[in-house]
């Protein structure tokens, strides 16, 4: 079976985010999205990209994004199996590695609700936004002194 661009290994399987398409090698994948893609000029909304996880088991929830050409972004729904659980984590799987959750924790890897993954999704970017723009004033900062420092060098002979 071919896979589509949109596939990514997740738990082991092939999966074409946000379609009720599963590229899984053995073809008994019978997963259905509940989330349709959402379209705008820039923003491409996926969900429902699942982990292969337990049946009936507990779902966690997280947002990612990825950059498309042309200033596009696209915004999917990671739901990740519960593993285990104890009193303060859950286990889950991502991208075929075992992650424990916290579960009081302010930033949280996964959430137990859509809602609460989008608001982390939200403060994620936020911080990165912050990180990236006291970059770019480094970098502005450290061109202006270069220029700078340029201008007062004296010219040498060839």
């Amino acid at each position: 079976m071919s896979t589509s661009p949109n596939c990514q290994r997740i738990g082991g399987c092939l999966h074409d985010i946000g379609s009720d398409h599963c590229c899984c090698d053995d073809g008994t994948c019978d997963f259905q999205t509940d989330a349709p893609a959402h379209k705008s000029e820039d923003l491409l909304l996926r969900g429902g990209v699942h982990d292969h996880g337990l049946r009936g088991a507990k779902t966690l929830y997280r947002y990612e994004d990825h950059a498309q050409e042309g200033n596009r972004v696209t915004l999917f729904r990671l739901d990740l199996s519960v593993l285990s659980e104890t009193e303060h984590f859950w286990t889950v799987w991502h991208h075929g590695v075992k992650r424990r959750v916290k579960k009081n924790a302010t930033k949280r890897f996964a959430c137990p609700t859509q809602r609460e993954a989008v608001a982390s999704l939200i403060a994620r970017k936020t911080r990165q936004v912050k990180i990236l723009g006291a970059r770019l004033n480094h970098a502005a900062r450290a061109k202006d002194a270069a220029l700078t420092l340029l201008k007062d060098l004296p010219n040498e002979p060839d």
